[in-house]
């Protein structure tokens, strides 16, 4: 058995100890971090009974069957033609990895559902797909084993459908977040440029399921000038790197592959689940030794792939789902093979290495256009996944910068410029203030119009409350009355009275202040009248109408 990583071993206690209360699990764990590896342990140690792990791909049974079989488990497959549950209970394996379309088909299924005593324990690995129904009906016969345990085992356990994974699992045993591994050093940091091309317009494109509707999606970036729109600028900044490329539609990764190649000729290759498995493979290992720089794939390297000499992931198909984003972005954290084997203990031993390293960051290369309806997944949701002021400000601050931006740093920038924004707002609203105060201050030469038009008075602005607009300030400063620091509120009281001192001929603002200042306080009178009252106090008239 290969020796754990701390935070490993950590996993594998928490579940152990997870189980003495709770019948099922999930364990969360970032991709890149050796969730197969945590498997394995856990079987492992399940010593006193008979384990079925499932998984969705090919690629990840055969992973999860390889890491078990180097571990000197006794494992068997089910998936295709491989099986092992048609053998008798006493000959058949300790433990089976099998594919759930493969054990939901024909008889299999009645050689699971037939004996549940038989399997103690059942690990769900990309357990975010557990909500499924093809899920739910093997866990509805393994259940009917009262002691049977179940561990679900996911790097994203948010879904689209937003079905909580707790319908499935009891309790989260342990949850390790991509922040802290990359800050213990087991994953590479990530730099982020956003990319951004003005044509792609997502604002006109529905939401089914909760994400960007694929069909519509697919129409917009598989348009041509879009699709140079991400090959030039992948040549430009990717600069010799290897560079994964996840697109939304088969089309669109084979022609990106193909306009890449006649700018570069045998540099890329497009793989899709319509790719043949042997192909597949023969793509993979030429991409892992760099005998071609671009992997153009349409949801085949989500899951199951790993490849720590991918140094670029591309964005070539925006999504509003933050798992899916995470799946695409985590390819690229892998350190280089025996980095961390040559590096000490520690975290900072171990982050030293990799910037040390030919692959000391990830490049994420985020492609958007203009996209205001939607809310779509980007980097900082991976790191810090509750969205808000901070979020939204280091976004709008990477989207600016003509570089690669370190994620961090962007955060600081936005807790930087937030806290200046409050500055501000705290030396406008102290101004505000001052301006209030002076305006009823007793003896002051500030005249108030509401109380020049017998008007109830205006409320003291409060922090929150909107100031009136630029428009109104404008008419109102033609009525010689300053309404920047007024209420909407009250500026729009003011701005009925005048239209109603309009519509009925009544004295203007101006005539009741002149008016008050010789005693009259009738502000009922015509304008006419007021004309008549002003021209006889000032040509020397007595205070009396």
């Amino acid at each position: 058995m290969r020796e754990l990583r701390p935070i490993q071993s950590e996993q594998v206690d928490a579940v152990v100890a997870g189980f003495r209360h709770h019948p099922s699990q999930l364990l969360i764990s970032p991709t890149g971090t050796g969730k197969t590896v945590v498997i394995t342990s856990i079987v492992d140690k399940a010593r006193a009974g008979n384990v079925l792990v499932l998984a969705h791909r090919e690629e990840l049974v055969m992973q999860l069957w390889q890491t078990m079989t180097d571990a000197g488990i006794d494992v068997g497959i089910e998936m295709n033609t491989k099986t092992t549950l048609d053998q008798g209970l006493l000959s058949r394996p300790r433990v089976v990895v099998a594919s759930v379309a493969s054990i939901t088909s024909g008889s299999r299924l009645e050689h699971v559902v037939t004996n549940p005593d038989h399997w103690s324990l059942t690990v769900i690995d990309e357990a975010h797909h557990a909500a499924a129904k093809s899920y739910r009906k093997i866990l509805a016969h393994m259940f009917k084993n009262s002691s049977h345990k179940l561990l679900g085992v996911t790097a994203t356990p948010d879904r689209m459908d937003k079905r909580s994974l707790l319908e499935i699992f009891d309790t989260v045993s342990h949850e390790y977040t991509l922040k802290q591994a990359m800050d213990d050093g087991y994953l590479v940091p990530i730099k982020y440029r956003v990319v951004e091309v003005k044509s792609i317009d997502l604002d006109q494109v529905r939401s089914t399921a909760g994400d960007l509707n694929k069909l519509e999606v697919s129409r917009i970036m598989g348009q041509e000038k879009h699709l140079h729109a991400v090959a030039e600028p992948t040549r430009e900044l990717a600069a010799g790197k290897r560079a994964v490329i996840f697109c939304v539609s088969v089309d669109q990764a084979t022609r990106l592959a193909e306009i890449l190649n006649r700018a570069e000729p045998d540099s890329a290759v497009a793989v899709s689940g319509l790719t043949p498995a042997d192909e597949r493979q023969i793509s993979f290992q030429q991409f892992s030794e760099g005998k071609i720089r671009y992997l153009c794939n349409c949801m085949i390297a989500t899951e199951g792939w790993d490849c720590p000499e991918c140094e670029v992931v591309v964005l070539a198909r925006p999504t509003k789902s933050r798992a899916l984003y995470a799946q695409m972005v985590g390819r690229g954290l892998r350190p280089l093979p025996d980095v961390l084997s040559s590096a000490g203990g520690s975290d900072g031993e171990r982050r030293a290495a990799i910037a040390s390293s030919d692959k000391p960051e990830c490049l994420v290369l985020d492609f958007v256009g203009n996209c205001s309806k939607h809310r779509l997944a980007n980097a900082f949701d991976l790191i810090e996944p509750d969205s808000g002021p901070r979020l939204n400000r280091a976004k709008r601050i990477a989207a600016t910068k003509d570089e690669a931006v370190d994620l961090e740093d962007c955060l600081e920038e936005a807790d930087e410029s937030l806290e200046e924004d409050a500055r501000q707002l705290e030396r406008e609203r102290e101004e505000r203030r001052a301006v209030v105060r002076a305006r009823v201050d007793f003896g002051s030469t500030v005249v108030d119009p509401f109380a020049v038009l017998d008007m109830d008075a205006p409320t003291l602005p409060s922090e929150d409350e909107a100031l009136a607009t630029d428009r109104q300030c404008d008419f109102l400063s033609k009525w010689k009355v300053d309404a920047r620091f007024m209420r909407k509120s009250d500026a729009t009281k003011l701005q009925r009275e005048i239209f109603r001192r309009q519509k009925h001929g009544l004295c203007t603002i101006a005539q009741c202040r002149i008016l008050k200042a010789y005693g009259v306080q009738d502000t009922e009178i015509t304008k006419a009248k007021a004309s008549e009252l002003i021209d006889y106090y000032i040509n020397g008239g007595k205070q009396s109408v």
